[in-house]
């Protein structure tokens, strides 16, 4: 995984790699409140030193400082395969992400089989892991999409099983499911990359 940093003239300020042993991919790039970068995606090796379980992917959050320094990196570390597709920043600069997991993430978080939805919530300053939710049926739900309304509620974008569904869970209790709409079938080969809120018309956008 890379980031490059340019200038608005198009010359580079700073450049870093993120490697492993094996390998690293980067699925998503945000930037918060005080222009440091947040980086999410998968990788199939050791990233921190902390992670003791070698699975053959482990979704990863990095933060980089606005001048190139690294602040914090988080591996989520589980005998399953995770991945982190989308990140939303809330008011506070605290972390969400959303991907998917092939199992249960902790004792209590349950796990209803194929691959199901899988958001974390990170302490923006420490990289901590505040709060965390699994949720899908038995087929295969992965969240591609996830944006924060003025309430700091997230809006969730889910590729399931041929279907495509949107839900708003409460910023402050993950498990706390508010609203759901089912978007229909996806078909063959369709999909969600992406999704946005104009939060001046109360409207969400879904690509």
């Amino acid at each position: 995984v890379f980031l490059t940093k340019f200038d608005s003239e198009g010359n580079v300020i700073f450049s870093r790699l993120l490697g492993a042993a094996d390998s690293a991919e980067a699925f998503d790039i945000k930037v918060d409140s005080q222009d440091n970068v947040i980086i999410a995606g998968a990788t199939a090796n050791s990233l921190s030193d902390s992670d003791v379980v070698n699975s053959e992917s482990d979704a990863f959050v990095v933060k980089i400082s606005k001048r190139g320094d690294e602040v914090f990196r988080y591996q989520l570390d589980t005998f399953g395969e995770t991945v982190a597709h989308s990140i939303a920043i809330d008011s506070n600069d605290d972390i969400y992400v959303g991907g998917s997991t092939s199992s249960a993430i902790s004792s209590t978080s349950g796990f209803a089989g194929g691959d199901d939805a899988l958001i974390l919530k990170l302490n923006g300053a420490t990289g901590a892991l505040t709060d965390s939710t699994v949720f899908g049926a038995s087929g295969n739900d992965v969240i591609k999409g996830l944006a924060l309304d003025d309430n700091n509620d997230l809006i969730v974008a889910v590729e399931g099983s041929s279907i495509a569904s949107v839900y708003r869970l409460s910023g402050s209790d993950l498990t706390n499911q508010t609203a759901s709409v089912s978007l229909g079938a996806l078909g063959n080969s369709g999909g969600i990359e992406s999704i946005a809120i104009d939060t001046a018309n109360n409207r969400v956008y879904v690509a």
